[in-house]
C-alpha cells in the first residue's frame, strides 16, 4: 500500500507474533508484519457507499517491540490516494495489546469509503506485528431516541446528540434517556463500558428487540462526558409500559405513551417479596414487578413503597409484561401502613 518490506498474511498463523484467539470471527485473520526495518504498510479496500454516516467496526491486536510502532483501522471518505492513510480514526494501537474492539463512524460525502489497515514502524528493534479481523461497515440514521425507535430492527443507529445515562444495570448494559425525559432505550456494548449515571454519551449500534424491549446493541461509545443525574417521571403503575413505539411494541395495559426505557418513579402496595426483588400492586389490581436483589431483607408485604427504576419489560405467557428496574437500594423507600 505504501512501502513495505515485510509481508502481509490471510489465516490464523500468518506472522511469527500470534493474538490468543487466533480469531476473533469466522475462521482467519489478516496480518501485517515487519520486522528490524523501517516500514509502512497494509491493505485497504474501497467500495460504493451512498452519501450518509456509516459505522465501521472490526478487532485489533498487536505485538510491538516498544519504537514507534503503529496499528490501525483508518476510515476514508473517497479512494486511496497514496501515502499513509489519512481519515477517521477507527481504532489505533501503539503498544502491546491482545484483542481490543474497536468502532468509530465517518460521513460519506463522495460516494465512496476506504477502509485501510495499517502496520508500521519507524525505528526498527524487532518484529511489529498487526492483526486485524471483523471488519464491519453498516450504513446508519442519525436520530433522537424517539425518532431511532422508529427504524426497522437490524438498522446501524447513532445517536445525533449527547444522552443521559440514567441507569448503569451491569458492566455490558446500560440506559440512556433524551435530555427532556421524552424517550429512553437500554443500551448493551459487547465489552465493558465504564459508564456512570448522569453521564452524556453518544452511541452507535445496532437497533434490536430483546424479550419484548427496544434496545441499542453491539453498541459503542464515541463521547462521554460528566453530568448531573437525571430526575425520575412519577407515573402510575397502571400506566407503566405505554402503547407501542415504532418497534418497541405495547407493554401493559397500553394506557398512555410508552415509557419503557425512561427513569421514573412509582408506589403502591408490597403484595410479595422473593430473593429477586418485589411485588407491587394498587387499588386498581395492576401489579407490576420491580427487580432489586436482596430486596426482601428489608421490605414485608402489606406496607406501602415507592421506588425509582427504569421502566422495563418482560415476556410473561403471551404477554409483555411492565417490569421496574431499581438501580440500588436508594430508589427504595418503604412505609408501614400504620405510618
Amino acid at each position: 500500500m505504501v512501502d513495505w518490506p515485510g509481508h502481509i498474511g490471510y489465516g490464523v498463523d500468518s506472522g511469527t507474533k500470534n493474538p490468543d484467539p487466533s480469531c476473533k470471527e469466522g475462521y482467519h485473520r489478516v496480518t501485517g508484519e515487519c520486522g528490524w526495518v523501517s516500514a509502512v504498510g497494509g491493505l485497504y479496500q474501497t467500495i460504493a457507499a451512498l452519501n450518509g454516516p456509516y459505522i465501521v467496526s472490526g478487532w485489533i491486536a498487536s505485538w510491538c517491540d516498544g519504537g514507534d510502532e503503529v496499528i490501525e483501522i483508518v476510515a476514508m471518505d473517497g479512494p486511496y490516494t497514496g501515502g499513509v492513510p489519512s481519515g477517521v480514526t477507527i481504532g489505533r494501537l501503539t503498544s502491546m495489546s491482545n484483542w481490543v474492539r474497536v468502532t468509530n463512524v465517518i460521513d460519506v460525502t463522495s460516494g465512496q469509503l476506504t477502509v485501510a489497515l495499517r502496520t508500521s514502524q519507524w525505528s526498527a528493534r524487532d518484529i511489529v506485528s498487526g492483526h486485524f479481523d471483523g471488519i464491519n461497515v453498516i450504513p446508519a440514521t442519525r436520530g433522537s431516541i424517539g425518532s431511532i425507535k422508529r427504524l426497522a430492527c437490524g438498522a446501524g443507529v447513532i445517536t445525533d446528540t449527547p444522552q443521559v445515562v440514567s441507569a448503569v444495570i451491569d458492566a455490558n448494559t446500560f440506559y440512556i434517556q433524551s435530555e427532556d425525559r421524552s424517550s429512553g432505550i437500554k443500551v448493551v456494548t459487547p465489552d465493558a463500558n465504564g459508564t456512570a449515571v448522569g453521564d452524556r454519551v453518544i452511541v452507535c449500534g445496532t437497533l434490536a428487540i430483546n424479550s419484548g424491549e427496544a434496545q441499542i446493541e453491539e453498541a459503542s461509545i464515541l463521547t462521554r462526558t460528566t453530568g448531573e443525574q437525571p430526575a425520575p417521571v412519577a407515573i402510575r403503575l397502571d400506566a407503566l409500559g405505554g402503547t407501542a413505539s415504532g418497534i418497541q411494541p405495547t407493554v401493559g395495559s397500553g394506557l398512555g405513551p410508552s415509557n419503557i426505557g425512561l427513569l421514573v418513579r412509582t408506589w403502591g402496595i408490597v403484595q410479595s417479596v422473593d430473593p429477586s426483588g418485589f411485588v407491587l400492586t394498587d387499588v386498581t389490581g395492576t401489579t407490576v414487578r420491580c427487580v432489586l436483589p436482596n430486596a426482601n431483607a428489608i421490605l414485608s408485604p402489606g406496607n406501602y413503597a415507592a421506588c425509582t427504576g427504569i421502566s422495563s419489560c418482560e415476556i410473561v405467557g403471551e404477554q409483555n409484561t411492565p417490569v421496574i428496574r431499581l438501580r440500588d437500594l436508594s430508589d427504595l423507600t418503604t412505609f408501614r401502613q400504620s405510618d
